[in-house]
């Protein structure tokens, strides 16, 4: 980055594109894994702010006959009920992020999907539910 303080951080952070900054994720991360304790503190709140984006999401969303899918690393689910799909490398299998926020979701109504997760099959699926209930 070529910063040397806090200050030089506030000038990059100023203007660069939202991809550079989210290129950080991944060292944050491994920086936490290592026992950084701010590093730590910004993992954990991104895991806190997630759970409350799939908290309020359920909530939304209800009722539910199930409890839903939540497929984690993008994509739509592949089986089982309808669910909820959050994105990013980050909650991907083997993601940074995915073993905390599963760990935090273990209070909510959903179930992580474990398998590989394809977004064309589930697009056909939501399809084919919004024919069948318009029947």
């Amino acid at each position: 980055l070529g910063t040397v303080g806090p200050e030089d951080l506030l000038a990059w952070a100023a203007s660069a594109a939202k991809s550079e900054i989210a290129g950080l994720a991944p060292l944050v991360c491994e920086l936490a894994r290592a026992g950084d304790r701010i590093a730590g503190a910004i993992v954990d709140a991104a895991v806190a702010s997630l759970t409350d984006h799939v908290a309020a999401l359920l909530t939304r969303l209800a009722p539910w006959s199930a409890p839903p899918g939540l497929a984690l690393g993008g994509g739509l689910l592949s089986q089982g009920p309808p669910g909820l799909a959050l994105g990013g490398g980050l909650l991907s299998q083997g993601g940074s992020l995915r073993d905390p926020l599963v760990a935090e979701l273990a209070d909510h109504p959903c179930v992580p999907v474990t398998g590989s997760v394809d977004p064309a099959l589930g697009a056909a699926r939501m399809a084919l539910r919004e024919l069948q209930e318009s029947d």
